[in-house]
């Protein structure tokens, strides 16, 4: 994923007109950054002035994602100071080699957008360029000059090699850093304004950036939409692309591919945006779900700039939306569709924390205030900012979220015990290794519910109590699993009627019945012991039967010092006989066809629940 900021430098002192100095962060950087970040906070926590602070910068002093600065500082420095150790003895090498000895060459952790390349590394690159050339250092002493000559000629191999590092490195950077920076306030809305005047841009202007200066700054409140839309389709070719570009976009994420125009009409003087979608009669724009909106605002300036280094910030993106517009925005927000993009928000949502689980390069900040410890009758506050993880329960109580508020997982498996959640979860994690459009994760999408047996007549869906437990506060959507059972049949079909297709009874009578031959056979020599002679059986023979029984009388050699069944004739020790099992399957091929039906039933029940 393309972004360029990985640790941002926050001055304490201002060098900008429009910076909020009452906003003081406590932290120097804001560290790990990633391609989307996530502020998080109570309200009033300083998450809003943080980001509006970063705006408004006229200058970043950032260490990029491609290059580790620190690891670079540190390099330099080590470099000097052995260099310095080979010459210290050598009188008046201070005055031939005086860059040698000075402590500023050292370049900072940081790089200015006003300068092409970290400070000093040019400075460091000349001197080992005079250190490795072939002018020896000039000294009239015949002494002094020989030491010199052996020196630099024993130094010479690790100059030149750090030197071409070094090169490498500058390679990297761009001989301008240029960001455009784009801010969407909580401020917004594509419904136009009586005089056609955009208010809220006015109004965002006056409350945090008066008086400035707006270059390359961008600020987007949705009002700007049909004279921007008008401007490019009335533009030349590149303009009217973008258009375009940007409605297919919209057709594909949001309306079913059907195609969609964006018309600005002027009929009546109201200078409406008007979209036409499939043979859909056209409306105006506000006509769509305030979601829709809101999407459309937030993502049609980054089509008006697509090849310009961006850096995005948005107030309270979830406003209008319902988790599922939430997770379309983040996965464009995190794609690589507009290169170098890097986005910042401000949210009080716990979907979006949750939905952030499923992404790479999101980081999470959490906010808090302090006051400052005085006797003054109005105390500063200062705000605290902690890089942490999406997974800290902190942030859900920080935003006021309770158990009741969310689902810890999105599904459950009920599995009658121990030996029953080891098979599924391996048939599982084959079929989607083999099958799966995506990768789901146990607890954090789904998680299993082991029931042990006859317990499930406990449960609300069965137990015919008062006061039965209900399973519905208890944990989210479930698909249970269960053996065959004979002779229980009013119960099975209960919990069909109850469960309807999230109920699975096995045609085999237990779980380990489910085993392929090969598997089965591998198993029991993983024992020690040898099945009979050129043994062939297939798994119709023990479907139906008490399995340690069957390996018992049918698979060993008579009179074997092993033996597998119990009294009842299943498996003695199922949880170490499972441990055995699973570490020979590895393949679809090593499933049998019932284990790769459940499974398959399982990964779209799973995948429904977290779309």
């Amino acid at each position: 994923m393309s972004y360029l900021i990985k640790k941002w430098y926050l001055p304490k002192e201002g060098n900008t007109s429009i910076v909020d100095y009452t906003f003081k962060p406590t932290a120097d950087w804001l560290d790990k950054l990633s391609k989307v970040n996530i502020f998080v906070g109570p309200n009033n926590s300083g998450k809003s002035r943080l980001l509006r602070y970063l705006i408004s910068l006229e200058t970043e002093n950032f260490s990029p994602s491609n290059c580790n600065l620190d690891e670079l500082r540190e390099k330099v420095a080590s470099f000097l100071n052995t260099t310095r150790k080979a010459y210290e003895n050598i009188a008046g090498v201070k005055s031939i080699i005086p860059v040698l000895f000075d402590d500023t060459i050292v370049p900072p952790n940081y790089i200015n957008t006003n300068f092409p390349n970290p400070n000093k590394l040019d400075d460091v690159i000349k001197l080992l360029n005079f250190l490795a050339s072939s002018q020896s250092p000039v000294d009239t002493n015949h002494n002094r000059y020989e030491i010199l000559k052996n020196t630099k000629a024993s130094m010479l191999k690790n100059t030149i090699s750090f030197r071409s590092e070094l090169i490498a490195i500058k390679k990297k950077f761009p001989k301008q850093y240029r960001f455009t920076k784009i801010y969407i306030p909580t401020l917004r809305g594509l419904r136009p304004l009586p005089g056609g005047e955009n208010s809220y841009l006015r109004r965002t202007l006056k409350d945090y950036f008066n008086n400035t200066e707006r270059k390359n700054l961008f600020i987007f409140t949705g009002l700007e939409m049909f004279s921007d839309v008008r401007k490019h389709l009335l533009g030349d070719l590149s303009k009217r692309k973008l258009i375009e570009n940007y409605e297919r976009f919209l057709a594909l994420s949001f309306f079913e591919g059907h195609d969609l125009s964006l018309i600005p009409r002027e009929e009546g003087g109201n200078d409406v945006l008007f979209a036409k979608i499939g043979k859909e009669k056209e409306l105006p724009i506000y006509e769509l779900g305030d979601g829709i909106q809101q999407l459309i605002i937030m993502t049609f300036p980054l089509f008006l700039n697509p090849k310009a280094n961006i850096l995005l910030f948005i107030e309270e993106p979830e406003l209008y939306l319902h988790p599922g517009l939430q997770r379309i925005l983040l996965e464009f927000l995190t794609s690589d569709k507009f290169g170098n993009l890097q986005v910042f928000l401000t949210t009080h949502s716990n979907h979006l924390l949750d939905l952030s689980l499923d992404f790479d390069e999101i980081s999470i900040f959490n906010f808090k205030k302090e006051l400052e410890e005085s006797e003054a009758e109005e105390k500063i506050a200062k705000f605290h900012v902690v890089n942490t993880s999406n997974k800290d329960r902190k942030l859900l109580e920080d935003l006021g979220v309770r158990n009741s508020s969310v689902l810890l997982t999105n599904c459950t498996i009920w599995v009658e015990g121990i030996t029953d959640r080891l098979y599924i979860r391996k048939y599982l994690e084959i079929y989607m290794a083999n099958n799966g459009e995506k990768i789901f994760e146990e607890d954090k999408h789904y998680s299993f519910v082991e029931y042990s047996g006859n317990n499930i007549t406990h449960w609300s869906f069965l137990d015919k109590e008062e006061k039965p437990i209900n399973v519905a506060s208890l944990c989210s959507i479930l698909f249970l699993i269960a053996d065959r059972d004979e002779g229980k049949e009013e119960r099975h079909e209960k919990l069909e009627e109850i469960l309807g297709d999230r109920y699975y009874r096995l045609q085999c009578i237990e779980i380990e019945n489910l085993l392929s031959p090969k598997v089965l056979l591998e198993t029991i020599k993983s024992y020690k012991v040898e099945p009979k002679k050129n043994i062939k059986i297939k798994q119709e023979s023990y479907n139906n039967k008490k399995l340690g029984k069957f390996i018992d009388s049918r698979i060993l050699e008579p009179g074997s010092k092993k033996t597998f069944g119990a009294d009842s004739g299943t498996l003695k020790n199922k949880p170490d006989f499972a441990r055995k099992a699973i570490s020979h399957i590895s393949s679809i091929e090593d499933m049998s066809e019932e284990a790769q039906d459940i499974a398959n039933m399982l990964y779209d029940f799973i995948r429904e629940r977290n779309q």
